[in-house]
């Protein structure tokens, strides 16, 4: 086993070699998806669930969330907003830019992904969940690794996330919920696996336990819960579903996870969840008994 201090070190001077390194490589157009819906017990609309819509335009969730607040929009409005809002939170010297802001934390993140790969991470602990958001945002904020503090308050979704005071507390049963669930006989199908993987991610959404970078480290976490439970990897491309990932999370604050759950599983290449999948414990963070 290879010392986390070690890494750290390691995962230092590889950002201090690359981070002003010009970028490589071209964008990949994002594809456009439509929802992947579960229905209703007496629900007649099953066509929607229907997995060959999965890569056709006319997204029915774009609606939803994309158009009502600029800040979820690309373009410079966008933009602008961003940089005054990862400026407010104190930068790191020599980030000026957003630009800069985005390439620093694109390397951080390449070198967290290398440690969240580590056979003997546990992509679900605590520990390694302030680690990873250290070595990920540590190029831009000094901060890094660090739980919001009293005062510090977040919203998610329109939904206040985990009291300050609660955040140690909230990851914990987060951990031991998910242990649990890992653990019955219920997670048997790859669709079951899925939507635990689906009750972490949204469950620590709302937890959102750092002032910044929650979104893409819950991503990275995601990204690596899936290979481990699913037993390979997926390649989402969170820009093209960001409308129907929303919905998702929204889905899941009201305790179905089936939409969630369904974005990995087309992922994956597996079948679709065709019914909602009722969380067995409450997203919300204070509310600790099962539903």
């Amino acid at each position: 086993m290879i010392p986390i201090t070690k890494l750290i070190r390691a995962f230092k001077r590889f950002l201090s070699k690359v981070i002003h390194a010009p970028p490589q490589g071209k964008a990949v157009a994002p594809g456009t998806w439509t929802c992947l819906r579960t229905t209703k017990p007496d629900a007649t609309a099953t066509a929607r669930d229907d997995a060959s819509r999965l890569k056709t335009s006319g997204s029915s969730c774009a609606k939803t969330l994309d158009n009502k607040d600029p800040k979820l929009r690309d373009g410079p409005m966008a933009s602008k907003h961003r940089w005054k809002q990862v400026q407010s939170f104190g930068l790191q010297l020599g980030v000026g830019s957003l630009d800069e802001y985005e390439r620093r934390t694109a390397f951080g993140a390449a070198a967290a992904q290398v440690f969240l790969r580590q056979p003997t991470t546990d992509a679900f602990q605590l520990v390694t969940i302030r680690l990873v958001h250290r070595i990920n945002f540590e190029p831009v904020y000094p901060w890094a690794g660090d739980f919001r503090t009293p005062g510090q308050l977040a919203t998610i979704g329109g939904y206040v996330a985990a009291d300050a005071g609660r955040i140690e507390a909230e990851l914990d049963l987060l951990y031991q919920q998910s242990q649990d669930w890992r653990h019955e006989q219920t997670a048997r199908s790859v669709a079951d696996r899925a939507a635990m993987v689906a009750f972490f991610h949204a469950r620590f959404e709302r937890i959102h336990p750092f002032r910044d970078g929650n979104g893409r480290l819950g991503r990275l976490l995601l990204s690596e819960h899936l290979c481990r439970l699913c037993g390979r990897r997926s390649n989402i491309d969170w820009l093209a579903i960001r409308s129907c990932y929303l919905a998702g999370l929204a889905a899941a604050d009201g305790g179905d996870l089936g939409p969630l759950a369904n974005l990995f599983l087309a992922s994956l290449n597996e079948p679709l969840i065709r019914r909602a999948y009722q969380s067995p414990f409450r997203i919300a963070p204070g509310m600790d008994t099962p539903e």
